[in-house]
């Protein structure tokens, strides 16, 4: 079903931030000013190996605004710049920022421009976008690329433009999807921005599923070859027609090119059907097995939705390969179910770029192809649900962290969050340092290029600064609270 109003309220943190919106209402109370405090940290950047950023969302209400406080790499504050709480998101690439803020009573939501250009100690906030009708999730940041994109829980998607003046920078609402896809990257090689579904905020009402794809309905008498669509939602009108119930199983292929040459132009979901792919894949482990029996199975294809994040991969040089974080908590099992998986882009442009019939799409594998990088059974936690990833460099080695959480009510029995470290060159990780709610909280965090890294700790109200060593066990880091 199409994302309504009242589900929004359950995505990226909104759920959590409306228990807090009837303070907004209250009349004469007098709030301290944030300064240089942590407060419902939502989202951790870093400028080089020079300083942090970390997004304040001040969910509960403890000041009158939230912030961006800056850190330098040993963790001591050098300031803050004041914003609207419920920050999002953040995103730095190069020497711009970019911030989301959902709305509350008494503002709307909204995207902020920053410049890092004069100081970086100092963001100076170059434009500010009202989002009227949509609640941004994620940002799409590239460095040397002028475009980015703004993703939100309605499905709406917005592209910017980045000008040489910020402050003639630009916004524009371009597809409303009509589901949230919050793990969004673009492939500026190929101008192209992917966007994956996303409806697992803590409380997921999705999961993978096998379909069978033997056919092909242009009418109700099929062709026998299979088109990558479900034939169940294809077999007769009614199902061709109701195409909400893809949109859990459907990526989306975003053409920045073609949509530049003609200026940007707004479509409804109805008109770029084309635009929309089926995403399914099967997986192996780490002796190169299948994960399941069912796997052999060629008359169906295992559909998969919830993605939380997709980053750059540190292994490639270039824009042929990305990560992506993948979560189900009804997988039959969970320590095949959820992922970190590289996506490596095949073929020319031409094969991904949206055109034709959105019946006949490209089969996937001709332009796609996924291995798991991280999830392999032996190095999973006891509850994995990865969701933010970072991935850089370090001493040589290309390390991997993963946020894993299985539930934002951290009140509820069995709540966990962690973070887990694995270096991409060896046989398995079980590195893991274990939060317990709600003081620490692990969220999303930021990693130099030396293994300096922050993160978050939403509900408990700090940061938290550690070095990641390849070498070593990261349980054995030295852990620093920042409040």
């Amino acid at each position: 079903m199409p994302v309504n109003q009242k589900a929004h309220k359950g995505l990226v943190f909104l759920s959590l931030f409306a228990a807090c919106l009837w303070i907004s209402c209250a009349k004469d109370i007098e709030y301290d000013d944030i300064e240089v405090n942590v407060a419902g940290p939502t989202a951790i950047a870093h400028f080089g190996d020079e300083f942090f950023y970390v997004l304040n969302s001040d969910f509960d209400q403890r000041y009158d605004t939230g912030s961006i406080l800056v850190l330098d790499r040993d963790g001591a504050k050098i300031g803050s710049v004041n914003t609207p709480r419920l920050g999002t998101s953040l995103k730095v690439a190069g020497n711009v920022m970019i911030a989301t803020y959902s709305s509350d009573v008494k503002k709307d939501a909204m995207v902020e421009v920053y410049s890092l250009d004069a100081d970086p100690k100092a963001p100076k906030l170059e434009k500010s976008f009202p989002l009227k009708d949509s609640q941004p999730v994620n940002i799409a940041l590239v460095e040397d690329y002028d475009f980015f994109a703004v993703t939100c829980s309605n499905g709406d998607l917005y592209i910017g433009q980045l000008n040489d003046d910020r402050s003639k920078s630009t916004l524009k609402l371009v597809r409303k999807y009509k589901y949230p896809r919050r793990a969004i990257y673009i492939d500026k090689t190929r101008e192209m921005l992917f966007a994956f579904p996303t409806m697992d905020y803590g409380v997921s009402i999705t999961r993978d599923e096998r379909f069978e794809d033997l056919k092909t309905y242009i009418t109700d008498e099929p062709t026998n070859f299979p088109n990558g669509i479900p034939d169940r939602y294809e077999i007769n009108a009614e199902q061709r027609n109701f195409i909400a119930q893809r949109f859990r199983y459907q990526f989306v292929v975003y053409d920045i090119e073609a949509a530049r040459t003609a200026k940007f132009p707004l479509k409804e979901n109805e008109d770029v059907l084309s635009e929309m792919r089926f995403l399914y894949f099967n997986l192996k482990d780490k002796a190169g097995k299948a994960d399941y029996p069912e796997d052999s199975d060629t008359k169906k294809k295992f559909y998969r939705t919830n993605f939380w994040a997709a980053i750059p991969d540190p292994t490639v040089t270039d824009d042929s390969a990305f990560l992506l974080s993948h979560r189900d908590p009804y997988a039959k099992d969970l320590k095949k179910g959820n992922d970190v998986i590289q996506v490596k882009i095949k073929g020319p442009a031409s094969i991904l770029k949206p055109s034709g019939d959105p019946l006949l799409p490209p089969m996937l594998d001709t332009y796609f192809e996924f291995t798991r990088k991280y999830g392999f059974t032996p190095e999973q936690p006891a509850k994995p649900f990865p969701a933010a990833i970072v991935a850089q460099k370090v001493g040589g080695k290309d390390v991997l962290l993963v946020n894993h959480f299985n539930n934002l009510n951290v009140t509820k029995e069995g709540a966990k969050f962690s973070l887990a470290q694995k270096d991409f060159g060896s046989t398995h990780a079980r590195y893991e340092l274990e939060g317990q709610p709600p003081n620490i909280s692990y969220y999303e965090m930021a990693m130099m290029s030396d293994g300096r890294t922050l993160a978050g700790s939403f509900f408990g109200h700090m940061v938290l600064l550690f070095d990641v060593d390849p070498s070593t066990n990261i349980t054995e880091a030295k852990v620093t609270e920042i409040k």
